[in-house]
Order: structure tokens, then sequence, then C-alpha cells
């Protein structure tokens, strides 16, 4: 189903599902101890937005730009 939903919505967005990760070590390597998490990544694919709120995206994403 999430998988559907993705391709139904052609979003160009990462997604991860960790129980199907590729390394088992996601969650040390990036800090997780809890889920949903939003990580925001430029298009170097470095983080630059951890543990954000949906509502801060934008600003986060706007302040970027300049």
């Amino acid at each position: 189903e999430w998988k559907n939903s993705i391709i139904k919505s052609k979003t160009e967005w990462i997604n991860v599902l960790g129980k199907w990760s590729f390394t088992t070590d996601y969650h040390d390597s990036y800090d997780i101890y809890s889920t949903p998490v939003i990580y925001l990544l430029d298009k170097n694919k470095q983080i630059i937005g951890k543990r954000i709120l949906t509502d801060q995206l934008k600003r986060i994403i706007e302040r970027d730009k300049k």
C-alpha cells in the first residue's frame, strides 16, 4: 500500500521504511529513535533539516533557496 501510494503520487521524495531498509544500522547512523521522522536533504543528499515539523518545511526550503 505504501509503495503504491508513492508511485501514484509520483513523489520525488526519498521514502524509507525501516524494517525493509538496506542497512540494519540505520537507527544508529541517522539517530532515529522514533517514527515518523522528517529529514530534509539538499540536492547533494546532505541533511539540512532533522526532526522538523511539516509546518517548518516551507520556511526551511525558502531560507535555503536564498
